[in-house]
């Protein structure tokens, strides 16, 4: 799905794209995000194209699960690792948020500000040396951010793994330092996966 930006009442909010991945192109889109939008985008294939289909990513949702094992029954679906990160990252200013509110000391509470949150959203390896720098401070400053950051780095240990065996293996110890940490956020985020864990598993 896409956020349509137009004129309040002129085109539709959302649109939905099926994109061939392979080339990175848009094949076809429809009007709104729900089953029906996905249903519209599916059929503008042939039949014999949607019996073919070997896997499809998708968003977290419902609606379009549905539609894929409606239309493409044989198709593995697959939970797209660009919207289960952009989720885990909300997770993770909803932390930084609560740690801004605990916070006593000035240094802390300016590192934690919001004009700051790219410390912890991006990955340590990106930041400039300047980023590095801020991220040890606040590391030393603050456990819970060595925890947090324990916590991405295991979830994006179990993206980055190529044997899925291995990689059901990250997943118990994500799922363990969540539950180790009980840090709110992330005890959310954990709970709202669990019915996407078979979909994340075929990733």
């Amino acid at each position: 799905e896409i956020h349509w930006r137009t004129k309040k009442g002129k085109h539709p909010k959302f649109i939905t794209n099926l994109v061939d991945l392979t080339h990175r192109k848009v094949v076809t889109n429809a009007p709104g995000r729900d089953q029906e939008s996905a249903r519209n985008c599916l059929l503008w294939l042939s039949k014999e194209q949607r019996e073919e289909m070997k896997s499809i990513a998708v968003d977290l949702h419902d609606s379009y699960i549905a539609a894929v094992k409606q239309e493409c029954k044989k198709a593995l679906i697959v939970l797209d690792r660009f919207h289960v990160m952009k989720l885990f990252n909300e997770s993770m200013n909803e932390f930084r948020k609560d740690q801004l509110k605990l916070a006593t000391d000035s240094d802390e509470i300016q590192l934690l500000k919001g004009r700051n949150k790219w410390i912890l959203l991006s990955r340590p390896e990106n930041l400039s040396k300047t980023g590095k720098i801020l991220l040890e401070e606040l590391k030393g400053l603050n456990e819970r951010v060595l925890e947090a950051l324990l916590i991405k780095e295991q979830l994006v240990a179990f993206f980055d793994e190529q044997d899925s065996k291995e990689a059901k293996k990250q997943w118990i110890k994500f799922h363990e330092l969540v539950v180790q940490a009980d840090i709110k956020a992330f005890n959310s985020f954990l709970i709202r996966m669990q019915k996407w864990i078979p979909y994340l598993f075929n990733y």
